[in-house]
C-alpha cells in the first residue's frame, strides 16, 4: 500500500484511498492506518472522508 504524503496530487491520493477500500478499508481510521493520510495535522481529514465515501459508493455499485 502506498503511503500518502503532502507532495502527492489529489489524483494520486484518490487512487491510494480507492486501493485502501479495495483492500478492506471502511472507515476514516482504516484509511489512516493503511495510508498514513490524515495522521499529521488532520486538516485534510474532510477531503479524505469525501474520497473514502466516493470509493465506497463506487465499490457498492
Amino acid at each position: 500500500m502506498q503511503i500518502i504524503t503532502s507532495a502527492m496530487d489529489m489524483a494520486d491520493i484518490t487512487v491510494t484511498i480507492t486501493q485502501a477500500v479495495a483492500n478492506g478499508a471502511r472507515t476514516l481510521e482504516d484509511v489512516e492506518s493503511a495510508t498514513g493520510a490524515g495522521t499529521r495535522c488532520g486538516r485534510c481529514r474532510g477531503a479524505i472522508e469525501a474520497c473514502l465515501q466516493e470509493a465506497l459508493a463506487a465499490q457498492a455499485s
